[in-house]
């Protein structure tokens, strides 16, 4: 089965959604939950203007919120519907604020009466664009834009305007949308400098895949799975049961799959979440092929394959991105189940929520039914083994639309986490400026990869207990802007190439293409350009050559750059002959 999925601006997966207290992953990962960190100040308030898709206000879950509109449809700042017709803004600030009110999900502010939110409704670059000008003219302390693009123009006029101001800019990073495509791309607002750029996490403090990577990103969040309020009634969430009884707190982070059903007759992708409950024995699926046993029977099983792509797009009646959105291979692994548990491999051990595309049976005469009617929920690996502990014994799985919160996954979620703790911080040290907090955050980071700054995570996931120590100890700091991530030097020589003819196998030519270089570098890429198409990028990584299939009779042309963190180096293009290989087909290989 193959997968299709389309993109947002905003810098957010699609959310899906859960409900009693939950405490997200997020605020342990965080520090934000010891219970050593005063609750904000109250004497000192701090206000945060949220730039996004809208605010669910009345939700109950949520604090009382002002609003103000940029984007000229799909209703005002109180109606949370994104250009995607989803929605975004709500899971946004409920990151920040969910209230700590003994149901639902808890923000990182704990609650805090004092840290007030504004919400400008806005969704597309020049809208947003207006909206940070005017969250600045407001004279908002903390600004957070979960979106953006990779065009810097679209977004100079506020970032001029910042410099002018003592406020915090957080935002997202940006999501990698696509296979191949160069995951060290800027990503704006978030690549200026001026910008606190927010990579995301999962839930074992690991770069979350779809993550962009590069020279801009300054701190890290959790970002993958996290539970959040979501507009009233458009959750969308998941249990699961053993014997009847829910699972004890604290292995209860359980997410619904993100499904979408896909037509191949007319390339049709339709969010399809499933609505039901299934009660039957829970059957381990431990091995390459489920025994015959998990046959209307809940079947746990293993991530079969993670994913490449974070969104695929349908082509036509075609998948773009083939294979790469691949959940539905475990779900296909346990064929005949009443409901499905997948847990994460210990590749990516971690709460995941991938994508699940369902392609639809052609029955009879172009009368196409989805195949994936039933539960089918994700949980993380140390969850999964111990549910394989309970195997045998009688389970319920529960997937219910019409919640009122769920779970989110991107950048986009990991931000907000940034801003919500800065908020919280600033409150209790309302004499720091922002070049103080900022910098207080980047340099009391947790450095989870170990070596110091890196693209993936900058400094490190943000921590709020050695933040507030540090600044409880030894003050606000000096009053000047961060440093700069430490630069390097780009590759300055282009690479050595030689190529060598090695043959036909068949009617395709075959050459021995090699590269190097004597520079410290991450990396090549490799580009080829066959007769009169387009360029297109045919390798990127560290090997130093490969064997290169031809097309019969054509000349082709080979480009080549080194790359380190500092960008690319000179290219080297090479021309391999046009070779004709004849016209017979290889002989058959017994």
């Amino acid at each position: 089965m193959n997968k299709a999925l389309s993109t947002l601006l905003l810098a957010a997966l699609p959310c899906s959604l859960l409900a009693s207290e939950l405490a997200p992953y997020a605020l342990e990962q965080t520090r934000a939950d010891d219970p050593s960190i005063p609750n904000a100040n109250s004497s000192s308030s701090i206000d945060i203007c949220i730039v996004d898709s809208g605010y669910d206000l009345g939700h109950p879950d949520l604090p009382i919120a002002t609003g103000s509109d940029r984007s000229q449809g799909s209703g005002g700042w109180t109606n949370d519907l994104s250009a995607s017709n989803g929605y975004h803004g709500t899971a946004v600030a409920g990151v920040m604020a969910a209230l700590h009110n003994t149901q639902g999900s808890r923000g990182v502010n704990n609650g805090a009466a004092n840290i007030n939110l504004h919400m400008i409704k806005a969704q597309y670059a020049g809208e947003i664009n207006q909206g940070i000008i005017d969250c600045i003219n407001r004279g908002a302390d903390i600004i957070n834009v979960s979106a953006g693009n990779n065009s810097a123009s679209s977004f100079q006029s506020a970032i001029d305007l910042l410099d002018e101001t003592q406020t915090l800019l957080v935002a997202s990073a940006g999501n990698l949308w696509a296979p191949n495509a160069a995951n060290d791309q800027p990503f704006y607002p978030a690549s200026f400098d001026k910008a606190l750029s927010v990579a995301a996490t999962d839930s074992d403090a690991r770069h979350a895949h779809y993550s962009i990577a590069n020279n801009q990103v300054d701190i890290a969040a959790p970002g993958t799975a996290i539970y959040t309020p979501a507009p009233r009634g458009r959750g969308f969430t998941a249990s699961i049961r053993i014997n009847g009884t829910l699972l004890p707190v604290g292995n209860r982070e359980i997410v619904p799959a993100n499904r979408y059903t896909w037509h191949p007759g007319t390339g049709a992708l339709t969010k399809a979440h499933f609505n039901g409950s299934v009660n039957a024995q829970l059957v381990h699926c431990s091995g390459s092929i489920c025994p015959a046993s998990v046959t209307n029977n809940i079947c746990l099983v293993e991530r079969v394959g993670n994913d490449t792509a974070t969104s695929i797009s349908p082509v036509g009646t075609t998948y773009n991105y083939r294979n790469l959105i691949t959940e539905y291979k475990s779900v296909d692994k346990c064929d005949g189940a009443a409901a499905v548990i997948i847990y994460s491999n210990a590749a990516r051990a971690g709460l995941q929520a991938p994508f699940l595309v369902d392609e639809m049976e052609n029955v009879s005469d172009n009368f196409y039914i989805a195949q994936y009617n039933f539960p089918v929920v994700s949980v993380s690996r140390e969850l999964g083994l111990y549910l394989a502990g309970k195997a045998g014994q009688s389970a319920t799985v529960n997937t219910a639309t019409g919640s009122d919160y769920g779970y989110a996954s991107g950048t986009s979620f990991a931000a907000p986490y940034v801003s919500g703790i800065a908020a919280r911080i600033w409150s209790l040290f309302p004499n720091c400026n922002a070049y103080q907090i900022r910098n207080a955050l980047i340099r009391n980071a947790n450095d989870a990869n170990g070596g110091g700054w890196d693209k993936q995570l900058g400094a490190g996931i943000i921590d709020t207990k050695a933040t507030y120590d540090d600044l409880a100890q030894n003050g606000c700091g000096a009053d000047e802007p961060p440093p700069p991530p430490p630069t390097v030097e780009a590759p300055q020589y282009p690479p050595l190439v030689h190529t060598e003819f090695s043959g036909c196998q068949g009617t395709t030519p075959r050459f021995v293409l090699s590269w190097s270089t004597a520079e410290a570098i991450d990396g090549y890429k490799v580009h080829e350009k066959r007769g009169s198409q387009a360029w297109r990028l045919y390798y990127k990584g560290t090997n130093g050559g490969a064997m290169y299939y031809g097309l019969n009779n054509t000349t082709t042309k080979i480009r080549v750059v080194s790359y380190n963190a500092g960008g690319n180096s000179p290219r080297t293009t090479v021309t391999l002959p046009s070779v004709n290989c004849g016209s017979n087909p290889p002989p058959p290989i017994f």
